[in-house]
């Protein structure tokens, strides 16, 4: 099946596979074949939005139709693709299996469990490679090497411009603090890669930094005749689907069944699809008769998540689960501020003075507010996890598009609280009847430029709102490179602006904004692009 300007190299690869060939226009106007088959789309990575793969990838999984992805940056890279495709069908494949995981900076062989030197696993010729990290789109850290997605000699916008500070051939942008080694996903010599990094499979440059510089498509450009990895940064994996994935491409699954069943557990709870294959769905399979093959089926209906029943034990208020989980990962700051905010509440609950619970009011929060500059990493997203805890039993629902990235977001509601998350740019809005945030950013900006930003909040108590803004780097740790406080009246709408310096690095940014409102929060996060010089703003 090919995809408008892409029927040229469709026809050509079904003649190649000896497969039949139809055409689209669009990817929503393909209607999967019947169950038990495969579908080989052949596309230009730039008609590949979440937003356009979401329903076809679900009806596909629906009635058991395995898929796979053809494309590449330009007609060069599809034909590439397809002669990797091809050339995979032939020959003898390494043997190894291995591991690469990012948080210990390790290497394992995926047989024997035997830890091998990074280095040496990383220069080693190999069958499957699967690499477990944290990243984004465009990099993903490993110990002491960074996997940079850049294909060429430096970034470039979408329209060509070199963009100054971004990545070249022997620097990366985001590892100029650190002394990392740089390493293409082009560069790993495998048959098979996979990515379990955030994001990893993003082909359309506007869903996350407009830039040239993207894992998938840079492995598109090198050595694998197949990748496939994480298509959103909510799927919430773990060490086990590395290891799981290794057992489904040892038992000689075509690659199609294999991403199926890594997508049936994050369909069960009604996060799917979460990962994407980009090559032939039927590569991989055993040469067996095709009545010893067995080839998995979904009924329809089966992607709707159950509805689950509530954690007993719940706390009663967000404070508490936050506290829950600071004790997890302990944060001196951040117990502090939560303690202070726990005596604040204790002295409203003990006066009938108006002007006692009004004072206590705004010492709560002020001392929210304090979460996110005396905390280095901002706690914003502890504060989400908390806060939209209580509403995690119930099912999500279909929202509004992500105005950044276009793509389908979910949102949960329960007793008029809801939370609002977006499968790429993550967390992006709790709120509730009672107090609720709106936040209005530019679609980019130039460091070193100032930038306005629009707030506005809704109360049901007629009382000041304190509005906490912060930009930050994707790296949260970094801490915040602008800030500004506002004290509020409910009902308005605030325009305020925020300075970044001069040396912020050309990356997607986050725009932070959390009210605090008589014992309760609303927060909003936009993403916005940093753009190195004013010019490149147009």
């Amino acid at each position: 099946m090919s995809i408008a300007k892409a029927a040229p190299i469709g026809r050509l690869a079904a003649e190649a596979l000896h497969r039949p060939h139809t055409t689209a226009a669009t990817l929503s106007a393909v209607t999967p074949a019947s169950a038990d088959t495969s579908l080989l789309i052949v596309a230009d990575a730039a008609e590949c939005s979440l937003a356009g793969l979401f329903p076809l990838l679900r009806s596909c999984a629906e009635v058991g139709v395995r898929v796979g992805l053809l494309t590449g940056r330009d007609l060069a890279g599809q034909v590439f693709g397809l002669a990797k495709i091809l050339a995979a069908s032939s020959g003898n494949a390494p043997c190894a299996d291995l591991l690469l995981e990012g948080s210990t900076g390790c290497a394992h062989d995926l047989v024997t469990d035997a830890p091998i030197p990074l280095a040496e696993a990383i220069g080693q010729d190999t069958r499957h490679l699967v690499v477990d990290a944290h990243g984004s789109a465009a990099h993903a850290h490993l110990g002491p090497y960074l996997l940079c997605g850049l294909t060429g000699d430096a970034e470039r916008t979408m329209d060509g411009q070199v963009i100054p500070a971004g990545c070249t051939r022997t620097r990366c942008k985001i590892a100029r603090d650190a002394p990392l080694q740089l390493l293409r996903p082009h560069e790993l010599r495998t048959r098979v890669l996979g990515l379990f990094v955030c994001n990893a499979i993003t082909l359309t440059p506007a869903e996350q930094y407009p830039s040239n510089v993207a894992l998938a498509l840079d492995a598109c450009d090198g050595y694998p005749s197949a990748t496939f990895g994480l298509l959103r940064g909510d799927a919430a994996t773990g060490s086990a689907e590395p290891a799981h994935t290794t057992r489904l491409l040892r038992a000689g699954l075509p690659l199609g069944e294999v991403v199926y069943h890594l997508n049936r557990p994050t369909a069960l709870h009604g996060i799917s699809p979460s990962i994407l294959l980009l090559g032939d769905p039927d590569q991989g399979a055993l040469r067996t008769s095709p009545q010893h093959r067995h080839t998995p089926t979904m009924s329809t209906g089966a992607l709707a998540p159950p509805r689950s029943t509530p954690v007993r034990n719940t706390p009663t208020t967000w404070e508490e689960s936050l506290l829950a989980l600071c004790q997890q990962r302990p944060d001196p700051e951040l117990a502090a501020c939560l303690e202070q905010m726990r005596q604040a509440r204790a002295t409203a609950s003990a006066t009938a003075s108006t002007s006692i619970l009004e004072e206590a009011a705004q010492t709560w929060a002020q001392a929210a507010l304090d979460i996110l500059h005396r905390t280095r990493s901002g706690s914003f997203g502890r504060l989400f996890t908390a806060l939209s805890a209580p509403l995690l039993a119930q099912v999500p629902q279909s929202a509004s598009s992500c105005p950044y990235c276009g793509s389908p977001r979910n949102q949960i509601a329960e007793n008029g609280r809801f939370a609002l998350t977006c499968p790429r740019c993550g967390p992006a809005a709790v709120g509730s009847n009672r107090l609720n945030l709106t936040l209005n950013t530019p679609s980019r900006f130039a460091p070193g430029h100032e930038f306005a930003v629009q707030v506005a909040v809704s109360a049901l108590v007629p009382a000041p709102v304190l509005v906490a803004l912060q930009l930050r780097n994707r790296s949260t740790a970094r801490g915040a490179y602008a800030t500004a406080t506002l004290r509020m009246t409910p009902g308005h709408s605030t325009a305020c602006t925020l300075r970044p310096p001069t040396a912020v690095e050309p990356e997607l940014h986050r725009v932070w904004a959390v009210a605090a409102h008589h014992f309760d929060l609303a927060l909003v996060q936009n993403r916005i692009p940093a753009l190195p010089t004013p010019d490149m703003l147009t």
